[in-house]
């Protein structure tokens, strides 16, 4: 389900790109976000935490005499953001040029995909903190039994977030959304001999309400993976092939995939700008980027 962003987040960006261009800015890009998250924690029988918050955010990226800066601001209030954006382009004047700085081609982002991604759960209105500390509640639980006499500590936690989202471009770029985000997370740690005490944990995390695993199926399984470290041992050094665990990957690549982005590449700031169509890996590693899987968490058009 795709739902449009409030007219007034619209109205605001245009006013910014408008002031922009006027002040002297050769190319601009407005960003706009607005999210409300939830947040309760059970730990050892008690609510540790419940947190609920707004947040709002304006992102000018502003090209000015071929010198680039990024500006960013909470307040969208008209004579306040008019302020802000003549003195951001004023500022940006002051740093050294970056003759590699610019707005993607638009031909970049002609006849992108306009399919429904599936982002957004209306289910995320009807959660009160009731229901919120319910699914908390069962996820620790689940958790505590499971764990057995051991257990020295546990908590689950629950939280939701709606966002909505705007992007404006000098070059003709316009695009908005509005998803949801939903996670459930649970951790204990036990007593060991000595004075070990491993922990561990498991979460679930999507799109839609319905997507989590069930919470007693997170508890459960946090529970066990902690319990399979217990007798863990110190074995002596060597080589030897490792296993990577799926979850730790982004941990693992992630200093190997920031070079890759397309805005490192694009604007000349990546050590791998210049090696496309060349094998940078061995052959037997492939990595495939699919942005428009159905309710995906990293998924954009």
């Amino acid at each position: 389900m795709r739902i449009a962003v409030e007219p007034t987040l619209t109205t605001m960006g245009s006013r910014a790109l408008e002031v922009a261009r006027r002040e002297g800015a050769r190319e601009c890009a407005v960003s706009i976000s607005r999210s409300t998250g939830n947040r309760v924690v059970h730990r050892d029988g008690h609510w540790d935490e419940i947190k609920g918050a707004t947040t709002f955010a304006i992102k000018v990226r502003l090209f000015v005499d071929d010198r680039y800066a990024v500006h960013v601001t909470s307040d969208g209030r008209p004579a306040s953001l008019e302020k802000f954006i003549k003195d951001a382009v004023s500022l940006t004047r002051y740093l050294a040029a970056d003759k590699h700085r610019h707005l993607p081609d638009p031909t970049l982002f002609r006849g992108r995909s306009t399919k429904d991604l599936g982002l957004y759960d209306p289910a995320v209105l009807a959660l009160d903190l009731a229901a919120r500390k319910t699914i908390a509640e069962k996820t620790f639980t689940s958790a505590k039994d499971a764990a057995g006499p051991k257990l020295i500590s546990c908590s689950a936690t629950f939280g939701d977030h709606r966002t909505e989202s705007l992007l404006l471009t000098s070059n003709g770029f316009s695009d908005s959304e509005v998803t949801t985000s939903f996670y459930s997370y649970a951790s204990l740690s036990l007593k060991d001999t000595g004075e070990s005490r491993p922990s561990e944990y498991e979460y679930s995390a999507a799109r839609t309400l319905k997507g989590l695993k069930p919470a007693e199926e997170v508890g459960k399984l946090a529970a066990l993976r902690t319990l399979a470290r217990l007798g863990a041992r110190k074995i002596p050094s060597g080589k030897l092939d490792v296993v990577v665990e799926n979850r730790a990957l982004g941990r693992l690549l992630g200093g190997f995939l920031s070079p890759l982005t397309g805005s490192n590449i694009y604007n000349k700031q990546s050590c791998m700008a210049a090696l496309e169509g060349r094998a940078v890996t061995s052959p037997l590693f492939s990595l495939t980027s699919e942005p428009l899987l159905d309710g995906g968490l990293g998924s954009g058009r």
